[in-house]
């Protein structure tokens, strides 16, 4: 029998052969007593060291066991931590989705009070242009209306002015044909009873003139260059001499010539290069005592009658005037 259980404690896992123990159990008749005893020790031993050995497996199959059930353990707890971890997500998941909602809604909200607030401003700013267009309209009807009273009052006035001037220029003409008519019988005087002639000197002041010859040309050359005219050059060999004791300016300012008809003409700047080798002999020329100056002088005129070359005493202006004396030319 205790090969029996020394089998099985061997062996506990495995099929147990009977054939095998009976074996052991007739070799174990067959011994002495001192061989018996120390087999049955040695049995012993090995039930004891088997015995050991299946407490081992035993404790290592339980640890083996803990181990699982601590690692299921865990996995069940991770499991139910997983669980819980989705779990929070889909709550925050759908927290956040219904704070989007609720941004979105807000959004919403803002953008029809936005749209609401600029079809309000759109309406103001109508408002305020139809405003604008009415009071321009009505400015403009207002110019309108000031300047067709402007254009009025100044048709009147120029109606006004015209009248006037028509007045003006009707006293004008009479005052200058009784200028022409008063002139004509003062040239018809002069011609009758002149007081100076062509080649006779003539003292104006400290100044004398002396017309030595005149000719009329319808041009004048200078052999390089001709100017012509649409009326008649007049050109007058004149000579001014200074009485005075002191030097004194001449130009051809101080001649002036006269026609029949009261018109006046200056002499012509441009024609001097014509008709003398040293031009502008009377231009601001400064004569000395007891000298005189003789160059030519041009006059462009029309075709007319009663010629007179009025000269005076003293160029530029004069704080007591001047003193002028005329010669009848023809």
């Amino acid at each position: 029998m205790s090969c029996f259980l020394i089998a099985g404690l061997i062996a506990p896992d495995a099929e147990f052969d009977h054939a095998h123990a009976e074996q052991v159990a007739a070799q174990a008749d067959s011994l002495t007593e001192e061989e018996q005893a120390a087999r049955e020790q040695y049995i012993a031993e090995a039930e004891e060291e088997a015995r050991k050995e299946a407490e081992e497996s035993l404790e290592e199959a339980r640890a083996a066991r803990e181990e699982a059930e601590a690692r299921a353990e865990k996995a069940e707890q991770e499991r139910i931590e997983a669980e819980q971890a989705a779990e929070e997500e889909e709550e925050a998941r759908k927290e956040a989705e219904a704070r989007a909602q609720e941004e979105e809604e807000a959004r919403l909200e803002a953008e029809a009070k936005a749209e609401e607030e600029r079809k309000k401003e759109e309406a103001e700013a109508e408002r305020k242009e139809q405003e604008r267009k009415e009071a321009e309209a009505a400015a403009e009807a207002e110019e309108e209306a000031k300047r067709e009273a402007e254009e009025k009052k100044r048709k009147e006035e120029e109606k006004i002015a015209k009248a006037e001037e028509e007045a003006q220029r009707e006293a004008e003409e009479k005052a200058q044909q009784e200028a022409e008519e008063q002139a004509r019988a003062e040239a018809e005087a002069a011609e009758n009873d002149p007081d100076y002639y062509v080649g006779s000197p003539v003292r104006v002041g400290d100044l004398e003139y002396l017309v030595h010859d005149f000719w009329f040309y319808s041009s004048l050359s200078d052999g390089f260059s001709q100017l012509n005219t649409s009326g008649t050059f007049l050109v007058m060999d004149v000579e001014v001499h200074n009485h005075d004791s002191r030097p004194r300016l001449v130009d051809s300012s101080m001649f002036t010539l006269y026609d029949g008809e009261g018109r006046t003409f200056h002499p012509d700047y441009d024609a001097d290069y014509y008709v003398n080798q040293i031009p502008f002999e009377l231009f601001i020329n400064e004569v000395n005592p007891n000298l005189s100056v003789r160059t030519n002088i041009v006059f462009e005129i029309p075709e007319t009658w009663g010629l007179e070359l009025e000269v005076a005493s003293s160029f530029g202006w004069s704080l007591w005037g001047h003193d002028y004396e005329r010669i009848f030319i023809n």
